[in-house]
């Protein structure tokens, strides 16, 4: 732990999203490892969890079994993400667009990445979006069940639904929308 990068996130008096922001910031620092990149949202997501647990069934989770939990969870993930991409695409699956640095929009725009997931088995689907200013400051974000979808690229498409409807009700009228699913993308120019 002592090999994090912790010194962004020291201060104890900003306020939530300026710790969020952060967080997500780390994600931009060249040199740290992916294992250092998760590792902050998967201890916040831990202590969350460790706090509904304290708050709505009176149990304590000790500290260290948080930090046990969150280095688990980052191990898991990268494993899964180095199983799927050793696994081919098939044809049900959308193809990916090339992945590309983040690019700012400029002054006057907002840009809106949203992404997809779907599982197979169960057909469920879920989505995620950030919008970001011209300076790369992150203004929304949020995560949503998306329910039963048919493919992934339906969820695509309603993941796309969503990210408008949380930029319309923001009230944003310049949005670039980034998306990596080609398929959608491709149908939509």
């Amino acid at each position: 732990m002592s090999q994090l990068p912790w010194q962004p996130l020291a201060r104890h008096d900003d306020n939530c999203d300026d710790q969020i922001e952060k967080i997500l910031d780390l994600q931009n620092i060249r040199g740290l490892t992916d294992y250092q990149k998760l590792l902050p949202f998967w201890l916040v997501w831990r202590i969350w969890k460790a706090r509904c647990n304290l708050v709505f069934k009176k149990q304590i989770t000790p500290p260290q079994f948080i930090i046990q939990q969150a280095n688990a969870d980052v191990k898991e993930w990268i494993h899964s993400l180095t199983i799927k991409n050793s696994i081919s695409l098939t044809s049900s699956q959308p193809q990916r667009l090339q992945q590309l640095p983040w690019r700012r929009p400029q002054l006057g725009y907002h840009k809106c990445s949203f992404d997809a997931s779907y599982n197979l088995h169960t057909t469920e689907s879920s989505a995620g979006w950030i919008t970001r200013d011209h300076s790369g400051k992150a203004h929304s974000w949020g995560t949503t069940s998306l329910g039963a979808t048919t493919s992934p690229l339906e969820a695509e498409a309603k993941a796309l639904l969503v990210a408008m409807q949380q930029t319309w009700a923001m009230g944003l009228d310049y949005v670039i929308f980034e998306g990596d699913c080609k398929i959608l993308i491709d149908t939509l120019h």
